[in-house]
């Protein structure tokens, strides 16, 4: 909802400098409501959700195409292409696009934070990493577990032999390690 009513707001106020006739109009190349290609008057969406036929997002598409400034409605449940002819002082193209996003019911997907490929590949290989020292140490030791270990020895050491001279950092290392510690640091799945 605060994406849609954000790009609202942004076409409204003419913060988003485009096009003039599609000012606002967010041009998102993935999600759930992509726009593949826009003129005044016509924009053509890419609609992940189309392929499923789900009898929800057959309602929606009827609704939108009775809609006052809607000419016309073509989709392809095939290709997740959906095409609107509008009549663009009716409707501005960023109000369109929060009417399909709310009639097809995807502005809880538009909401969802984005994760990006390259961090989902970071998070599984530090997942792989973490069972194999889990195996290794025979359900001993995790990566977690480890840090916390090395922390909690290093901060000790530096207050220890420094006197507490050098107390931020031999402290701020024991911080770390009983911070991991109260976040479930010794737990592994």
């Amino acid at each position: 909802m605060h994406l849609v009513t954000g790009v609202i707001i942004a076409a409204l106020a003419g913060k988003v400098k485009q096009n003039k006739v599609l000012q606002g109009l967010p041009m998102l190349k993935t999600g759930p409501i992509q726009v593949a290609h826009a003129l005044p008057g016509r924009i053509r969406f890419v609609i992940p959700a189309l392929r499923t036929n789900h009898p929800a997002i057959q309602q929606g598409i009827a609704r939108l195409g009775a809609a006052e400034g809607i000419d016309s409605v073509q989709y392809s449940s095939i290709s997740g292409s959906l095409t609107v002819h509008f009549n663009q002082e009716l409707v501005p193209p960023p109000l369109l696009f929060a009417v399909i996003a709310r009639l097809l019911g995807l502005e809880q997907e538009l909401e969802k934070p984005i994760t990006p490929a390259v961090i989902k590949q970071f998070r599984a290989l530090g997942n792989d990493l973490n069972k194999m020292v889990f195996d290794e140490t025979h359900g001993l030791l995790d990566l977690k577990t480890a840090a916390i270990a090395v922390l909690i020895v290093a901060g000790g050491k530096k207050l220890l032999s420094e006197k507490w001279g050098s107390m931020p950092t031999g402290l701020t290392l024991l911080w770390w390690a009983f911070n991991l510690i109260n976040r479930g640091g010794g737990e592994s799945s």
